[in-house]
């Protein structure tokens, strides 16, 4: 009877080896698996952060040329009304080419308009893209809590045995 018990502790003992190894091969690949999200995780975020630094700059230096062309063609608009008043007594011709110098300038400023308006949608892309790293981190921390739950696990099976 005592060789029984002996024998069954024995087994038990051995049992709860496996379990704590196969726990320890669980947490060897969670680890592995955390490590590779994080890296991958880490590379997409400094790509994204230069590709923000660019645009952000990108869009300066176009919201900035865009003010000065806007002034620059309010203010050529401006002129170029007072000129066709007096081109009317010069006659057609000379008020046919001021009409053309408008459009000229209208549709440069329909061009800076589009530009800055693409600058938008890739900000806007930009930190969609963020966004969807920050919940790959959230993940991260999901499984490193599954990982602190299994050696707990391992602490506990430890112990009993």
């Amino acid at each position: 009877s005592r060789d029984t018990s002996i024998a069954k502790l024995n087994d038990d003992l051995s049992g709860a080896k496996e379990q704590v190894s196969s726990l320890e091969e669980t947490i060897t690949t969670l680890e592995e698996e955390n490590a590779a999200i994080c890296d991958s995780a880490m590379e997409k975020i400094t790509a994204l952060q230069e590709k923000f630094a660019t645009l952000e700059e990108e869009n300066k230096t176009i919201s900035s040329s865009a003010h000065e062309k806007v002034s620059t063609l309010k203010a050529d608009i401006k002129e170029l009304k007072t000129a066709l008043k007096e081109a009317n007594d010069n006659g057609k011709e000379k008020v046919t080419q001021y009409e053309q110098r408008l459009d000229t300038l209208s549709r440069e400023k329909d061009d800076v308009e589009c530009t800055r308006n693409e600058l938008n949608e890739k900000l806007t892309n930009a930190n969609a893209t963020i966004d969807e790293l920050r919940h790959e981190v959230k993940k991260i921390a999901v499984l490193e809590e599954k990982v602190d739950g299994l050696n707990n696990d391992i602490g506990t099976l430890k112990e009993k045995h």
